[in-house]
């Protein structure tokens, strides 16, 4: 079974999630194209309509089209192409979705120093 089928809901939340950086990042467009339709997961038509595109931010969109009517096992299938072209852009949008989820849920304060370690629930202030 291809790496793919393995991360389907959670590959494919992560494209979805960075659609725009995505389209907006990457230049080099016609090697996923060709991966994906070497993997059987762009149709003939589709592939041409990302090639008859002219600029790299229109080949992304018509590429996104296509992500989108083969649903999540394509998305998928990208995210893996994706890891393996263009591995440290998908390492940078990840970070910086970990960078904002903490600084939307930082973590809580530490406890004084002297107050480490010690139980501070009701309980043990009452015995």
């Amino acid at each position: 079974m291809p790496a793919f089928n393995r991360r389907l809901p959670e590959s494919a939340c992560i494209v979805e999630r960075h659609r725009a950086d995505l389209i907006g990042h990457i230049t080099q467009v016609m090697p996923l194209a060709d991966r994906l339709r070497s993997l059987g997961m762009l149709h003939v038509e589709a592939y041409e309509e990302i090639r008859a595109a002219k600029t790299s931010q229109e080949k992304m969109r018509e590429l996104f089209k296509a992500l989108d009517s083969g649903g999540d096992r394509v998305k998928s299938a990208f995210y893996c192409t994706l890891r393996d072209i263009h591995p440290y852009l998908l390492q940078d949008l990840e970070g910086q979705a970990n960078r904002s989820r903490r600084k939307h849920f930082p973590s809580p304060p530490l406890a004084p120093e002297g107050m480490r370690g010690k139980h501070t629930d009701l309980q043990s202030q009452r015995d």
